[in-house]
């Protein structure tokens, strides 16, 4: 980038690039991420650093023990991966805790913050089963929420803490959110299956989306970064249910989604996620990799939508 006169051109090109894709493509959600960058990148050229990140793991353990009791605190805090810890203030963390702690009671805890008419900030907390990840992007699919950006983490005691931001571009988001809480819980306890669901409002609704990619398609997989991990990285064209689409892939080849960072650039998608075999281990056998990686990759070009 060099300087701070190619940063604010860059700025001017990326908008006008989004806005030729069509008129509904910058949305208010989009601006405020390219401000977001431009401002952060700016701030680095003026006057050297980036705003101070949060407080690294052990420093939000030492906040998390003198405000929660010695009780809660010894019961969760060995369970608290570092990557999640890095993600969210105190505050926000010590919320988590007393859902996760009412999770033994209920199956399935949501609940959201309406940011905007037309978005919002969605938090879920569940146990950890295989596939999971699928049914929570199938469900918000099934209530016309478009996942923006998404942290997904998973606890060493197997409690799932997510959170996604999500559109809906008819604000009627509220509905569409206890729509969404209603579809997942349903599915989770097993009173109705996903495909079923997907199947039926597809053919009652028209869900089923005719889409031309613009952005090409693009799969990495690499065992390198990660000494447990295997790590999919995935870009492409954004479009509803998207992300569903790619879960489902992973889970369909028997991928165990533990971490992912879901976000939206424009018209693109930059997903990575981090995965582990039915056995827990890496997937480093290349024939899985590759077919893998044509499955993914086939999700993403398809010009029609392989929902359910």
């Amino acid at each position: 980038m060099k300087n701070l006169n190619r940063l604010k051109m860059l700025y001017l090109l990326t908008f006008a690039d989004i806005k030729a894709v069509g008129p509904e493509a910058w949305t208010s959600w989009k601006n405020t991420l390219l401000t977001e960058l431009f401002l952060k990148a700016s701030h680095f050229f003026e006057k050297g650093a980036v705003a101070r990140p949060l407080l690294k793991a052990e420093e939000m353990l030492k906040t998390l023990e003198r405000s929660l009791s010695p009780e809660i605190f010894s019961e969760y805090s060995e369970h608290l991966p570092d990557r999640y810890l890095s993600c969210y203030s105190s505050n926000k963390i010590a919320h988590h805790i007393e859902m996760a702690r009412s999770v033994e009671q209920e199956l399935l805890l949501v609940d959201w913050e309406i940011e905007k008419e037309t978005q919002a900030k969605v938090t879920l907390c569940t146990k950890d089963r295989y596939g999971l990840f699928s049914k929570i992007t199938g469900s918000m699919f099934l209530s016309r929420l478009n996942i923006l950006e998404a942290q997904i983490h998973t606890w060493g005691n197997g409690i799932v803490l997510d959170t996604f931001w999500v559109e809906d571009a008819t604000k009627n988001i509220e509905r569409r959110l206890e729509q969404f809480k209603k579809d997942l819980g349903e599915i989770l306890v097993g009173k109705v299956s996903l495909r079923d669901l997907l199947f039926k409002r597809k053919e009652s609704n028209g869900i089923k989306q005719k889409v031309i990619p613009r952005v090409p398609g693009e799969v990495k997989i690499n065992n390198r970064d990660s000494d447990f991990y295997t790590i999919v990285e995935v870009m492409g064209e954004d479009r509803l249910g998207i992300l569903y689409e790619v879960s489902q892939a992973l889970t369909d080849h028997g991928c165990d989604i533990h971490f992912a960072r879901i976000s939206t650039l424009g018209n693109r998608i930059v997903d990575v996620f981090y995965v582990q075999d039915e056995w827990g281990e890496k997937i480093s056998e290349k024939n899985r990799i590759d077919q893998l990686k044509r499955t993914v990759l086939s999700r993403l070009t398809s010009r029609e939508g392989r929902l359910p």
